[in-house]
């Protein structure tokens, strides 16, 4: 684990929030227009350094912000429209800063505070005009939920733990609290109720289970167990304006690779770089165990079989273990592959698996390759792709459906590689698919 530090924003900044390993994003007050300012951390030094400034001319004030870490997108709350924006790949080069309405409607000129579930890619907002909290699905804007909308008097903070799916707020009433309930609105219970006067704001480690608050009348960082247990006062800053919190560590791990089992609802994923690590949580017994975590340098494509793509150009490699971790193997090895994309397998038989290959290591063509569970047998189905990236499989109707970024495609092909077009999208620039249920659904280079 890295080191914990806790970054409080005071006078005319609104929030903090991560965006990419070891940087934060400040959103603050200038001049009567929103600044959104990127920043690289230095740990050890304890500094703060610009990499990249944005401004959004008036009448957009972002009075709160949050970020997905799984798409990059920045999402933001105007102060004056009462709209929820969004932002594509804010701090990539080149990307836009005009934002696009997510939701509309919230209260004007109310600190309205929103916070991101990554995991199921749904956005939740407390409105303390309305005395609500609501979700969205960030793909799907014609719907949203009120999951709460009883017993609340000024509710002031918001914060999601996606991994122990629970959900935490903040009233700032005359009788003072902070709650939880789980991600649907249900099991609600107040954790936290006395000592405390005015919860401005709320952030989560999810790593350790903690909430972390600051209370802007007390004048203090507190931080408890999620249960309101263990509570403690982290620092007091006197006669100082309190308005966000947030958890950074010195090594945030970037999730690759990302997947539910819904036969028990564990959740499984892949991070990090050279220092790769793959981890499970179980949804039964409330825990987040690593089930790999040394001798891993890039895993990706984490199928719920446990294989996986690790390794960078030149020594890339298909491995796999049990669903605990143990007995792990290299089933094909670097001299098999070139440049290996996407990667399925098929549950119902347990005897095959398929890959897409880039092959840009040697300038060869791109490939669909096929092999035995074990690695045996392995063999090219198709080369007439431009740029095979991600795949995903249909068990029961025995097809690949294959993304090519070349030719904007998506082809359905049976288990011997022989294709026909399915669907195309000019000019997107296609990267991965996946099958659920009867439908699909891409990501796109060119698409937000």
């Amino acid at each position: 684990m890295g080191t914990m530090f806790i970054c409080v924003c005071i006078l005319a900044c609104f929030q903090i929030s991560s965006v990419l390993s070891d940087s934060v994003i400040v959103s603050s007050l200038r001049g009567g227009q929103t600044n959104l300012t990127i920043m690289d951390v230095n740990v050890t030094g304890g500094s703060l350094s610009i990499i990249q400034s944005e401004s959004f001319l008036k009448p957009q004030i972002l009075t709160d912000i949050a970020i997905d870490p799984i798409s990059g997108t920045l999402f933001g709350f105007d102060f004056r429209y009462g709209n929820i924006l969004q932002y594509p790949g804010f701090g990539r080069s080149g990307a836009s800063v005009t934002g696009s309405v997510v939701h509309k409607g919230l209260t004007r000129n109310t600190l309205v505070k929103i916070a991101v579930d990554w995991v199921s890619q749904n956005i939740y907002w407390v409105d303390p005009g309305f005395r609500w909290i609501g979700i969205q699905s960030v793909s799907n804007q014609t719907k949203h939920t009120i999951i709460l909308h009883d017993g609340f008097t000024y509710p002031v903070s918001l914060a999601v733990d996606p991994i122990h799916r629970v959900l935490f707020w903040g009233d700032g009433s005359s009788s003072p609290k902070i709650e939880r309930s789980s991600l649907d609105g249900g099991n609600r219970r107040t954790i936290v109720s006395q000592g405390i006067i005015f919860p401005t704001a709320m952030t989560v480690d999810v790593d350790n289970e903690q909430l972390i608050w600051l209370d802007l009348t007390r004048d203090t960082v507190e931080m408890a167990a999620q249960d309101g247990t263990a509570r403690r006062i982290l620092r007091r800053l006197s006669h100082i304006y309190l308005s966000h919190v947030d958890v950074f560590k010195d090594t945030q791990p970037t999730i690759i690779s990302l997947g539910v089992d819904w036969r028990d609802g564990n959740l499984y994923w892949s991070e990090g770089q050279t220092d790769g690590r793959i981890i499970v949580h179980s949804r039964q017994e409330r825990a987040t165990v690593p089930l790999i975590d040394s001798g891993l340098s890039m895993p990706r494509e984490l199928t719920l079989k446990m294989f996986w793509i690790s390794g960078d150009v030149g020594i890339v490699q298909i491995e796999r273990a049990n669903m605990d971790g143990t007995n792990r193997e290299i089933i094909v090895n670097s001299s098999s592959v070139r440049a290996p994309l996407g990667l399925a397998i098929d549950t119902l038989t347990d005897i095959i698996m398929f890959w897409t290959d880039h092959g840009f290591a040697d300038g060869t063509s791109s490939e669909v390759l096929a092999a035995n569970m074990d690695g045996s047998q392995r063999r090219v189905i198709n080369s007439n792709m431009g740029w095979a990236n991600g795949l995903t499989i249909d068990t029961t109707g025995k097809f690949l459906y294959i993304a090519d970024g070349k030719t904007d495609t998506i082809s359905k092909c049976n288990y011997n590689g022989i294709c026909s077009a399915f669907f195309s999208d000019a000019g997107a620039q296609l990267m991965d698919i996946k099958l659920l249920e009867n439908s699909l659904y891409y990501t796109a280079w060119n698409r937000v």
